[in-house]
């Protein structure tokens, strides 16, 4: 009875371990008539991949190469982003790139060429993790590389980047967003909005280089969000405008930083800024230096 015990417990763990490498695929070489699941076969949209993954209860979507507007059939003029990713079920989907792969292999959600933002994830029941991505593109004044909203929960890990965005890199309202890694960088606003009751947690990573010619930035926190840092860096953020810098706190936002570095974050091009509060809050344990 004890030698069954241990095999069907045996056979478990083999199941759950093979299941958990399992992946849909999509490509932008791929074509929407492949059965998605292995990387000779991938799909050209990534909203089939979506959509097989609820259907199989597939934990995670491989992306090979620049997915665009093209890469999303259900994406329609007008739109204020190409990728709504709505995933069905309660588990997290890991959307990746595969690690060290360079040149046209490497993974793109990209809204260029759009006029819009890039990535939309705003239901409750969505739970996603990026890794060995980068999310860029979004061109217009709504256009987000990444926008959080509805409850929504994600999570980046290693190999993230959120650049090249015209208007913030991540917009956060009512959702959460730990960052585990990866950098929001080289975004034309901020690179990090966090308003209306949105949530970031940044235990790793890199946040540097965003810069506005007006207001901007490395963080803005606003209306009942909240920024907690326990680790990472924001560095080398610059806004023209007479606010911005690294980390902005207005009226009704809070900032609580237990570790990191926030350092040589800059306004007018050349003040420190590292931390501006603005009627908002500030944790009694900051341990950056240049916050006023």
């Amino acid at each position: 009875m004890k030698k069954t015990t241990v095999i069907l417990f045996l056979v478990c763990i083999v199941y759950a371990g093979a299941f958990a490498q399992q992946s849909i695929y999509v490509s932008a070489r791929g074509n929407d008539n492949n059965d998605g699941q292995s990387e000779a076969k991938p799909f050209k949209s990534l909203d089939k991949a979506l959509e097989l993954a609820a259907e199989k209860r597939v934990s995670r979507i491989t992306v090979i190469g620049t997915l665009t507007k093209e890469n999303y059939s259900v994406f329609e003029e007008g739109d204020f982003f190409v990728f709504l990713l709505e995933p069905l079920g309660f588990f997290e989907l890991l959307i990746t790139g595969k690690p060290g792969t360079t040149g046209t292999d490497r993974a793109v959600l990209s809204a260029k060429g759009s006029g819009t933002g890039s990535v939309r994830i705003g239901i409750s029941s969505a739970k996603i993790r990026f890794e060995h991505i980068e999310i860029s593109g979004g061109e217009s004044i709504l256009g987000s590389g990444l926008s959080i909203s509805n409850g929504a929960s994600v999570t980046l890990g290693q190999g993230v980047v959120v650049r090249g965005n015209y208007n913030y890199g991540i917009d956060i309202d009512n959702g959460t967003c730990v960052i585990d890694g990866g950098e929001i960088r080289d975004n034309l606003y901020f690179g990090i909005g966090i308003g209306e009751a949105g949530i970031v947690t940044m235990r790793n990573g890199t946040i540097k280089d965003n810069r506005s010619s007006d207001i901007g930035g490395g963080v803005v926190v606003y209306r009942d969000g909240r920024f907690t840092m326990s680790g990472g860096t924001i560095t080398n953020n610059q806004s023209s405008g007479i606010v911005g810098g690294g980390v902005y706190v207005l009226s009704g936002g809070r900032f609580d930083q237990t570790g990191g570095t926030i350092s040589g974050n800059t306004i007018y091009g050349r003040r420190t800024a590292n931390v501006i509060r603005d009627r908002g809050s500030l944790g009694s344990d900051l341990v950056t230096s240049g916050s006023r």
